[in-house]
């Protein structure tokens, strides 16, 4: 398997399906009919900023007001990423609310710290 910059061979690939670590935009595009309508690879960095804001303050007990503004955000990501799927074809949506309901939980018990 050959992984270079934000691709990912899946000729010969010994990942099983859906679970290779960096996925090329285009071959998402392709199985998707949300994602023409999306903001793009960025999606991605937003979510995993997101989480490490949510994690990294109550950690380090540094910069603590952080945790709460990140769920919210986090919230606020999941709400678009739920109309997004609603609106389209797609109607999976069930992750979309395991992650917001995660997103309330710590950013209520990061709120109490």
């Amino acid at each position: 398997m050959s992984v270079s910059g934000t691709t990912a061979s899946s000729a010969g690939s010994s990942w099983p399906r859906g679970a290779r670590p960096i996925v090329p935009f285009h071959s998402t595009a392709c199985r998707h009919s949300w994602t023409p309508r999306t903001t793009g690879p960025s999606r991605g960095a937003v979510e995993i900023l997101g989480a490490a804001g949510l994690v990294l303050p109550p950690l380090t007990g540094i910069a603590l007001p952080l945790a709460p503004a990140a769920a919210i955000g986090l919230v606020l990501l999941q709400a678009g990423a739920i109309a997004v799927h609603l609106t389209g074809r797609d109607r999976r949506i069930a992750l979309n609310i395991a992650l917001t309901i995660t997103a309330v939980v710590a950013g209520g018990l990061a709120a109490t710290l």
